[in-house]
């Protein structure tokens, strides 16, 4: 007996399989971008070839959803329309799981839009606007549990455990150990070299000219001991 194809919701499995790949490419751009942001690769260790496959890694994320998307809307299985898909709120089938996944849409696209966009927008903009990618994984990641066909699967399960595992303990790592030390540097009146630039500048007054050439003597050897 042969198979009927026009039974079959190719579509349906084309909408899972885009979901997924979409699903794992983002945990791993995400894991490498705050990889990359941490101390846990020294700059001399720090292969350049890792910041272009976080980018591809990016594309292939957003190529898959656009796929999704797309076999979503083609599928007869679940009738979804373009409205359903962009506003959350609209979906008749598992409204919740849908409307947080149309929320990780959104916020990935804005942090794309400002990847895109980053020699134009001040760092401190930039900076905010892609963390945002942080909360479209977590959204991404809940509706494809709330959502998701395969979500009971072994497999599934156990990738998506091991990338949630290693995304948190990267991004406590880096709040602790890479963070903290830069705030604490802020605090106390600048980095090293602020700090010596301020040195170099302030006028020794009350010293004789000797002193004050011994001053910056001694000034241009601190960097040893600032470091």
């Amino acid at each position: 007996m042969g198979i009927v194809w026009s039974e079959v919701p190719i579509w349906w499995f084309v909408a899972r399989a885009t979901g997924v790949m979409a699903l794992f490419a983002m945990g791993l751009s995400v894991m490498l971008g705050v990889l990359l942001s941490t101390r846990l690769l020294p700059d001399r260790r720090r292969p350049a070839w890792l910041l272009d496959v976080h980018r591809w890694l990016s594309g292939i994320c957003v190529v898959g959803l656009l796929a999704h998307l797309a076999s979503l809307v083609a599928d007869s299985y679940l009738v979804f329309g373009w409205k359903e898909l962009l506003l959350p709120g609209t979906s008749a089938w598992e409204p919740l799981a849908v409307s947080v996944g149309v929320i990780g849409l959104w916020t990935l696209v804005i942090g794309t839009i400002a990847a895109v966009l980053r020699k134009r927008l001040q760092r401190r903009t930039w900076l905010i606007l892609h963390r945002l990618t942080y909360g479209s994984f977590a959204l991404s990641m809940i509706h494809a549990i709330l959502a998701g066909t395969d979500a009971t699967h072994p497999l599934f399960l156990g990738f998506a455990l091991a990338m949630i595992v290693l995304v948190l303990f990267l991004v406590v790592y880096r709040l602790l150990v890479t963070e903290a030390p830069r705030r604490s540097t802020t605090r106390t009146g600048g980095s090293a070299d602020d700090r010596l630039a301020a040195l170099r500048s302030r006028p020794a007054t009350g010293a004789r000219p000797e002193r004050a050439r011994g001053v910056a003597a001694e000034s241009d050897r601190e960097p040893a001991s600032l470091h």
